[in-house]
């Protein structure tokens, strides 16, 4: 096997990751987020909307990572204003950091 047959591997093999979240539950039960691994085109993706502000990444990237169980999406591009001023920045960027295996904020800026 190749080096870029290893690599799609490992990926593959992360499959899905399940996030709970108590603070966006029902009161009764906490909110699941489930997310794919972030590619490359995830963070160009969300560079771009972004244009390299790190806060924005983050912001961009819970929109296009996060899933419900079914796979449909937890918010959309309309969401965005929302999660910049009247939700809890400390839930998003934990969230987006277990997204990103546990990767600061930091490592969002484009380089």
């Amino acid at each position: 096997m190749g080096a870029i047959d290893n690599a799609k591997k490992h990926f593959k093999d992360q499959g899905r990751k399940e996030i709970v979240v108590p603070e966006w539950g029902d009161g009764k039960n906490p909110l699941t987020i489930y997310s794919y691994p972030i590619t490359v085109r995830d963070r160009n993706w969300a560079a771009e909307f972004a244009e390299n502000d790190p806060i924005n990444m983050v912001v961009y990237t819970l929109i296009r990572m996060a899933q419900y169980e079914d796979g449909s999406k937890v918010f959309d591009l309309a969401d965005k204003k929302a999660l910049m001023d009247k939700v809890d920045s400390t839930v998003v960027v934990r969230v987006v950091k277990e997204m990103n295996d546990g990767k600061d904020i930091k490592d969002f800026k484009k380089k």
